[in-house]
């Protein structure tokens, strides 16, 4: 792999992708707004390259509409430059939608890595349940919280995810599976706020909600139920009859630094204590 194109790559993950592939030495593209490029446009830009990178369903406000016109004009553009495709799935796709990316019968002749993987966190991760919680906390609220917090999950480390997943694109043999990666080890919300409290010297105010509050909100938002309900299925622990798993060469990072570093990131400008002369 010489050349590789990130679509997305404003978000965290694309930038972080970007970055891990540029230390490697290998010539990157960029897209920061892949769906205002056409089929042709993509086909074009993707000459010469590689390797497609692109994401689905990392964030709560991923539109499907807009991913599958993506995953379509991805599929396109490497059917017709022989390019790669490296698809990285989270846990917010929509009930289907993940069967809907296994759909390849349009373009046999491309080659597709699939990588699942948990949710993202980190000093630039947006729009995901464990982003909400920690911003909360780090101004001083209350978390609301859908489900049970003491649940266990597994959340990955934005720089641990990128490492992770250019180091399963640059392996011939990873293609033509899924795969799962892994984080440090499975951890419920409640524990990460508390560690994210304990680290900034602020106590957690957990509030779970259900019953008759979460049915008010589910009729004042109709979205609300779909969203909790994939995000508890796609994060239980669950078969790996269909998936291989990859935990990557480098150890993974303890939430105790990831998750800390992340909630100061929040901490507004104003409430952090001056630098010292």
């Amino acid at each position: 792999m010489n050349k590789a194109m990130v679509l997305r790559a404003g978000s965290a993950l694309g930038r972080a992708l970007v970055e891990r592939l540029k230390a490697r030495g290998m010539e990157t593209i960029a897209v920061s707004k892949p769906g205002r490029k056409s089929p042709h446009e993509l086909t074009v830009a993707a000459e010469g390259v590689d390797v497609i990178f692109y994401s689905a369903y990392l964030r709560y406000d991923d539109e499907p509409k807009k991913i599958r016109r993506m995953t379509e004009a991805v599929m396109e553009a490497a059917s017709r430059t022989g390019a790669k495709v490296v698809r990285i799935e989270g846990v917010y796709s929509p009930a289907g939608e993940h069967e809907s990316l296994e759909d390849t019968n349009r373009h046999p002749s491309v080659s597709v890595l699939r990588i699942h993987c948990p949710e993202l966190y980190g000093a630039s991760v947006k729009n995901t349940i464990l982003h909400y919680s920690l911003k909360k906390l780090a101004q001083g609220k209350k978390i609301t919280t859908w489900g049970d917090p003491d649940v266990l999950r597994e959340y990955v480390y934005l720089p641990d995810a990128a490492s992770r997943i250019v180091e399963l694109a640059t392996e011939e043999s990873a293609y033509g599976r899924f795969w799962n990666i892994r984080s440090a080890d499975t951890v419920s919300l409640a524990e990460l706020i508390s560690i994210a409290g304990a680290a900034v010297g602020i106590k957690p105010r957990l509030e779970p909600v259900g019953g008759w509050k979460l049915r008010l909100l589910q009729g004042y938002d109709s979205r609300i139920e779909g969203l909790l309900n994939r995000y508890d299925v796609a994060t239980q622990p669950r078969s790996e009859e269909d998936r291989l798993v990859f935990t990557g060469a480098a150890p993974a990072t303890p939430y105790e630094a990831g998750v800390v570093e992340t909630v100061k990131s929040m901490i507004p400008a104003k409430s952090k204590p001056a630098a010292a002369d």
